[in-house]
């Protein structure tokens, strides 16, 4: 995702939360993404969050990589 590859990860997130999520097809991505700049941002308890919402609602994208994440938040 490109906006992984800006400097300001913090822009990147502001248009990841900026997307109505549950009307488009890349859901899960954005949940994903948003979980990874969570935590290189050292926001763990939100990255957990975000990442739970993905295992109920992300259709098994990245399903084990979050479940790693989660056990090591």
């Amino acid at each position: 995702m490109a906006l992984l590859n800006v400097e300001n990860k913090k822009d990147a997130l502001k248009e990841l939360n900026a997307i109505d999520s549950e009307k488009t097809d890349f859901y899960p991505q954005v949940l994903w993404y948003k979980g990874l700049i969570l935590i290189e941002h050292s926001e763990n308890k939100d990255a957990k969050e975000t990442l739970l919402e993905l295992l109920e609602k992300g259709q098994e994208y990245k399903n084990e990589e979050a479940k790693t994440l989660i056990e090591k938040l």
